[in-house]
């Protein structure tokens, strides 16, 4: 046939590798209480791709409705204006945004 993808040696690895989902943030004992929870509100017939897409979905609609709604930021440039960083920060989300 041809060259395979992965060698050996790699294939060996691949089958000795366990999957972990611990965390070291200071939210996740916190946040694993959420999760579990979460997770049993489910149905195990959904596809994890359409989880992800969900959660895709709600973020783009939460943005597009702050964007509609938040104040136009005239006061915010003023007030923070003399701080470099909040002007690089305003210009560029002036330039993706307008």
């Amino acid at each position: 046939m041809g060259k395979e993808i992965l060698s050996r040696s790699q294939l060996k690895r691949l089958a000795e590798h366990k999957y972990s989902v611990t965390g070291v943030s200071l939210m996740e004992p916190f946040m694993q209480r959420f999760w579990k929870w979460i997770v049993l509100q489910i149905p195990e017939s959904w596809a994890p791709n359409a989880m992800t897409l969900a959660g895709l979905i709600v973020n783009v609609v939460t943005t597009a409705i702050l964007m509609c709604y938040s104040p136009d930021g005239k006061e915010e440039v003023r007030s923070f204006s003399q701080i470099p960083v909040c002007e690089m920060l305003n210009r560029q989300s002036a330039a993706v945004f307008c």
